[in-house]
């Protein structure tokens, strides 16, 4: 459900914003907005008719319009949130033709070492979305094969689909000639049942990756 912030909601009358009781971000709910986000800035930049008032405010959620300059790298510490410094909301900055180069070195030099597969894989398309796919390559994991895992049911939807397609996103997009970008395809065609692959998430990320 379309909100008037630029969000979006998984069901109507989910209006609360994207906090918890405690003031915490709802980081599940801040996820669904971006992945649907995500469909609309990839439309319009392939040409397809999205609204523009849809994405002038899509932009504003992405803090696109407002951004602030910082003095000290150090500094995104303070205040730090999802939208600011989370890989894939760097990434949608990237396709949405603003990368905030700072806050992505940032999370590059600080907290690499506490992201999971999915998130160094998106942080990688962001750079390569900006131009830059030398340090794009160096931050892509080497390995792809991976055993297989319950799909996760929350927060950013986990799965073994999820990361296989995400990961030959990335590949394609900074070495669209490598040989194992069939190996990959292959391996996520596996996960198949009757052409479909167990979630609406999913069957998206397959579909965009293949």
């Amino acid at each position: 459900m379309y909100r008037a912030d630029g969000k979006f909601n998984m069901w109507p009358g989910v209006d609360a914003g994207y906090y918890d009781d405690s003031g915490v971000a709802d980081f599940g709910r801040e996820y669904v907005s971006a992945f649907v986000s995500y469909f609309l800035l990839e439309a319009n930049r392939s040409g397809y008719a999205v609204r523009a008032d849809m994405i002038r405010k899509i932009h504003a959620s992405l803090g696109i319009q407002d951004a602030i300059e910082h003095g000290r790298l150090d500094r995104r510490e303070e205040g730090r949130t999802w939208t600011t410094s989370d890989p894939f909301a760097l990434y949608l900055r990237a396709i949405a033709g603003r990368p905030d180069v700072e806050t992505m070195d940032y999370v590059k030099g600080t907290l690499w070492g506490k992201m999971d597969y999915v998130e160094r894989c998106e942080l990688a398309r962001a750079y390569a979305a900006s131009g830059d796919t030398a340090t794009a390559a160096g931050l892509l994991p080497s390995e792809f094969m991976m055993k297989y895992f319950r799909r996760s049911r929350g927060g950013d939807f986990d799965s073994i689909v999820k990361r296989l397609s995400t990961y030959l996103l990335t590949l394609h997009e900074i070495r669209p000639s490598d040989p194992r970008i069939s190996r990959i395809a292959a391996e996520i065609e596996k996960y198949a049942d009757g052409g479909q692959f167990g979630t609406t998430h999913d069957n998206m990320y397959a579909l965009l990756a293949l």
